[in-house]
């Protein structure tokens, strides 16, 4: 991921997926957690100033504390029809490694969020 891209750029990337995850649960809590004010502090650290907002924006339609995305009864129609469904289905197992070695989600979705 370019530096740019970073939402912690300013701190030396850690060297496990897990590592980062850590970090960014830190600044997660420190800068947009429910129970934080609603201002955003002038000083957002290493996280980036319009990550920082967008997890507050976030905060009113997403609940942190949730664990599992919601979904349909049946997508197997959409999925058979996607053009996502061959290279996810060939890079699997790396989003698997990645997902499973971060504690993050690895998530395909359609235009539509589904």
């Amino acid at each position: 991921m370019p530096a740019h891209d970073d939402p912690i750029a300013a701190t030396p990337p850690p060297d496990r997926l897990s590592d980062r995850r850590v970090a960014l649960e830190k600044q997660w809590n420190r800068l947009a957690a429910p129970s934080r004010p609603l201002t955003l502090p002038r000083d957002t650290g290493a996280v980036r100033a319009d990550v920082a907002k967008s997890w507050q924006r976030s905060l009113h339609t997403v609940d942190p504390a949730t664990e599992v995305a919601p979904g349909f009864n049946d997508i197997s129609d959409r999925w058979s029809e996607s053009p996502l469904r061959r290279p996810v289905t060939e890079l699997a197992g790396q989003l698997r490694g990645m997902a499973e070695d971060s504690g993050y989600l690895a998530v395909v979705s359609d235009e539509s969020g589904t």
